[in-house]
Protein backbone atom coordinates (compact mmCIF):
# COMPACT_ATOMS: atom_id res chain seq x y z
CA UNK A 1 0.00 0.00 0.00
CA UNK A 2 1.49 3.27 -1.23
CA UNK A 3 0.06 6.49 0.88
CA UNK A 4 0.93 9.85 -1.21
CA UNK A 5 2.27 12.29 1.61
CA UNK A 6 2.23 15.14 -0.96
CA UNK A 7 6.06 17.22 -1.90
CA UNK A 8 8.77 18.27 -0.34
CA UNK A 9 11.31 21.22 -1.01
CA UNK A 10 15.07 20.65 -0.50
CA UNK A 11 16.76 22.45 1.99
CA UNK A 12 19.95 23.20 2.46
CA UNK A 13 21.84 24.02 5.65
CA UNK A 14 25.26 24.43 6.10
CA UNK A 15 26.99 21.46 4.09
CA UNK A 16 23.55 18.92 4.28
CA UNK A 17 20.86 18.95 2.37
CA UNK A 18 17.20 18.09 4.15
CA UNK A 19 13.71 16.99 3.20
CA UNK A 20 10.98 17.66 6.17
CA UNK A 21 9.31 14.83 6.49
CA UNK A 22 5.43 15.12 7.45
CA UNK A 23 4.44 15.35 10.73
CA UNK A 24 1.19 12.95 10.07
CA UNK A 25 3.84 10.32 9.35
CA UNK A 26 6.39 10.73 12.57
CA UNK A 27 3.21 10.94 14.82
CA UNK A 28 2.31 7.75 13.24
CA UNK A 29 5.85 6.37 13.40
CA UNK A 30 5.37 7.39 17.33
CA UNK A 31 9.24 8.91 17.06
CA UNK A 32 10.46 12.00 17.35
CA UNK A 33 13.40 14.49 17.87
CA UNK A 34 16.31 12.85 18.33
CA UNK A 35 15.39 9.51 17.19
CA UNK A 36 17.72 7.56 14.18
CA UNK A 37 16.04 6.38 10.71
CA UNK A 38 17.04 4.05 8.64
CA UNK A 39 17.50 5.59 4.50
CA UNK A 40 18.19 2.91 2.23
CA UNK A 41 18.59 3.41 -1.91
CA UNK A 42 16.04 0.85 -3.98
CA UNK A 43 17.37 -0.30 -7.28
CA UNK A 44 14.87 2.28 -8.49
CA UNK A 45 16.51 4.92 -7.35
CA UNK A 46 14.21 6.02 -4.84
CA UNK A 47 14.59 6.37 -0.72
CA UNK A 48 13.05 3.61 1.62
CA UNK A 49 12.34 5.63 4.99
CA UNK A 50 12.01 3.42 8.24
CA UNK A 51 12.31 4.28 12.42
CA UNK A 52 15.29 2.27 13.71
CA UNK A 53 14.64 -0.49 15.91
CA UNK A 54 16.20 -1.71 19.19
CA UNK A 55 17.66 -5.20 19.54
CA UNK A 56 13.82 -6.52 20.52
CA UNK A 57 12.41 -5.46 17.45
CA UNK A 58 10.81 -2.55 18.71
CA UNK A 59 11.37 1.21 18.02
CA UNK A 60 14.05 2.78 20.27
CA UNK A 61 12.61 4.79 22.84
CA UNK A 62 8.69 4.16 22.13
CA UNK A 63 8.20 5.05 25.83
CA UNK A 64 9.15 8.67 25.57
CA UNK A 65 6.44 9.71 23.65
CA UNK A 66 3.22 7.37 25.58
Amino acid sequence: MIFDLGQRKIQKLGYSYMIPIPTSWIRDMNIGKGDTLNIKMTEDKSLKIKPSQGDNGCLANPEKYT
